[in-house]
């Protein structure tokens, strides 16, 4: 068992040195909300793993649709790409406007996150409370998944699987000014995460994980072409060629936008998986 804490911007400024010295094994950072990025990620992140802690992170959940849930699974993996992690990648569930639209949707949310964050290569689990667990997350697939449960006990009294327990809100812990989140984790995760994004589609991009502008290559050619022959209503006949330039960046920007991806106009396996779904073959 190991003893853990979860931040976010709340608690500005950390010294992750005096909290590993005062006996702290882990920290879960909070790297997004919605749609925005929590201001200090990057920091929390960088001092965390400089101090030697396990990292984990999580991302706040706002969506009502499952469509809005893989908006914010697109938001979280543009955060998060090139980052390493020891322990989960979490979707937290707790907005009363969430539990109010039923459990059946709120599978379909979990799935929609879960689904388009492990398409990038990072083991994902669910946070929520004691009610949500009991009430809410019911259905088996989520015993699939890591569970991080929140119960402000002396003990965490629910039944089913779970592999991290958030036990108090109220620790004190050096390094930090004011509460911070305390947590037990009960899992190694050490086999069972991926510390970097990767999938296996990986081998068809450059070894950052993605095409931007300026890469050519013969797999760039292939998909210029695709999308000349399959989209010609917005793919200008000059994106032919091996070159990732401003004709197919234009292109893809409107083919992610259609199609409900993050229009950034980059490839990676978010977008290759959904131009596979209209029939790009590698």
């Amino acid at each position: 068992m190991l003893k853990g804490i979860d931040v976010s911007k709340w608690q500005g400024n950390i010294d992750f040195a005096k909290v590993k010295a005062d006996g702290i094994s882990f920290v879960i950072i909070r790297c997004g909300i919605g749609s925005s990025k929590d201001s200090y990620f990057e920091a929390n992140y960088k001092n965390a793993k400089a101090a030697g802690l396990q990292v984990g992170t999580y991302f706040y959940a706002y969506a009502k649709t499952p469509e809005q849930a893989a908006k914010e699974a697109e938001c979280c993996i543009n955060i998060i790409k090139g980052k390493s992690f020891d322990l989960p990648v979490f979707y937290d569930l707790e907005e009363n406007s969430i539990a109010n639209t039923g459990k059946a949707n709120i599978l379909a949310i979990a799935k929609a996150f879960t689904e388009k964050v492990k398409s990038a290569g990072f083991n994902v689990g669910i946070y929520a409370n004691l009610n949500w667990n009991k009430n809410y997350l019911t259905d088996k697939w989520y015993d699939t998944l890591p569970r991080w449960i929140a119960q402000y006990n002396s003990k965490c009294t629910y039944t089913g699987k779970y592999d991290i327990w958030q036990y108090s809100s109220t620790g004190k812990v050096s390094g930090i000014s004011g509460n911070v989140d305390m947590n037990y984790c009960y899992t190694d995760f050490s086999a069972k995460t991926q510390t970097t994004a990767k999938t296996e589609t990986d081998s068809f991009f450059p070894p950052r994980g993605y095409f931007k502008k300026g890469d050519s290559s013969a797999n760039v050619g292939k998909i210029a072409s695709f999308m000349r022959k399959t989209f010609p209503a917005y793919t200008d006949k000059k994106a032919l060629g091996n070159y990732y330039g401003d004709y197919i960046i234009k292109s893809i920007t409107e083919f992610q936008r259609r199609t409900g991806l993050e229009p950034d106009g980059c490839i990676g396996p978010l977008t290759l998986a959904m131009l596979e779904r209209y029939g790009f073959k590698k």
